[in-house]
């Protein structure tokens, strides 16, 4: 299966790559003037060598022919959307899906991920327990009350779920990650204009927690992009929200894993939807899900809005600031980076602070950075 351009492709000096770290030459100069933020207008990143590439070269022909599928050809009488998705979204799974390995599966109490946790719950029941291997289903504590509901519902086993640190207090939830200044740079790839990754550290804790391994190849498995992709109304609004995806922290940010899987993003099921004569939009999620199973479709959507927005403890702040002061970049290129608010949101200071570790890595690694 084809997927969708998904993530953000680097350039430097001919050499292409996804990952912003990997693709660094020896000798850097930081981009002083150059903030990250939530979605960039610029191809610049934070060192002048190396620029973004262009939208339209990191596209397949495959997603460059999405756009020539005749919006409404397909008439619902014949086909079914709701039949089609859900046999599109199996097939993925199930081709895709390493039989007998370790799988996380990031979840949430919405729509999209009781979706995926449904239908790999079907193929468990066709293929046994030999095709599942082992899996774990993370979700943050946010969501966790309506999660653990699904779970038990679905059958799954309380080794093969975990909510993240659901016994810590509201503001100290992040600790493990922020406290962590000198690995900062890996989850962020380099700089980040936000603190945490929800691709990243519950993959992490369910590791630390024993119900992965950290010596084995781990599948992660995400519903991300299931609204964009089941919303739209036709190629031209797929291509106009990848595009602003590809520049954005959503392409930028690593997902922790071997391999990660975005069922929802594939092409074929673009093409589904791009063909269908129906036009359901945000109404479209929860009718696919009543179709798989009523009683799946009534649990609580908390909507809790990711990371964002969470207040961070006054003594967790007090050691980032602290980390950032001692760093090579908070003494020399912005000493001057202050706080605006106290909270998980989008702000200057974590893009510095994520950057300042990245730095700190590269001078352990020898890399000259002026």
């Amino acid at each position: 299966m084809n997927f969708l351009p998904m993530k953000t492709v680097y350039e430097c000096r001919g050499k292409c790559s996804t990952s912003y770290v990997d693709i660094l030459p020896r000798h850097l100069t930081i981009d002083r003037p150059f903030c990250k933020e939530r979605f960039q207008s610029s191809n610049r990143t934070p060192f002048k060598e190396v620029k973004v590439a262009p939208f339209k070269s990191a596209t397949s022909l495959a997603f460059r022919n999405l756009s020539k599928v005749h919006h409404g050809r397909v008439s619902e009488i014949h086909t079914g959307l709701l039949a089609r998705i859900k046999a599109t979204l199996k097939d993925t799974i199930a081709e895709h899906w390493t039989p007998g390995g370790y799988h996380a599966v990031l979840h949430s109490s919405g729509y999209d991920s009781r979706c995926i946790s449904w239908l790999i719950r079907e193929l468990y029941h066709e293929r046994g327990v030999d095709w599942l291997g082992t899996v774990v289903f993370c979700c943050s504590k946010w969501e966790g009350s309506s999660f653990k509901k699904i779970m038990r519902y679905e059958g799954w086993d309380c080794s093969q779920y975990l909510v993240v640190n659901e016994s810590s207090r509201d503001r100290d939830y992040y600790a493990p990650s922020l406290t962590n200044f000198r690995d900062a740079w890996e989850w962020s790839d380099g700089a980040s204009p936000i603190p945490v990754n929800l691709f990243w550290y519950p993959v992490v804790a369910a590791i630390k927690e024993g119900l992965l391994p950290d010596d084995h190849p781990i599948q992660t498995w995400t519903g991300h992009n299931g609204n964009v992709i089941l919303d739209a109304r036709g190629p031209r609004q797929i291509r106009a929200l990848m595009c602003e995806s590809y520049k954005s922290i959503f392409g930028e940010r690593p997902m922790y894993g071997t391999e990660v899987i975005l069922p929802y993003s594939t092409i074929e099921l673009a093409t589904v939807i791009c063909e269908s004569s129906v036009l359901l939009g945000s109404r479209l999620r929860p009718l696919l899900l009543k179709r798989l199973d009523k009683k799946l479709a009534s649990f609580k959507n908390i909507h809790a809005d990711g990371d964002r927005h969470r207040r961070i403890a006054d003594r967790i702040l007090t050691q980032m600031v602290r980390a950032y002061r001692n760093s090579w970049y908070g003494r020399t290129i912005k000493p001057n980076a202050r706080l605006k608010h106290r909270t998980t949101e989008f702000q200057p200071f974590w893009y510095h602070w994520t950057l300042a570790s990245l730095c700190a890595h590269l001078r352990r690694e020898g890399y000259r950075i002026q």
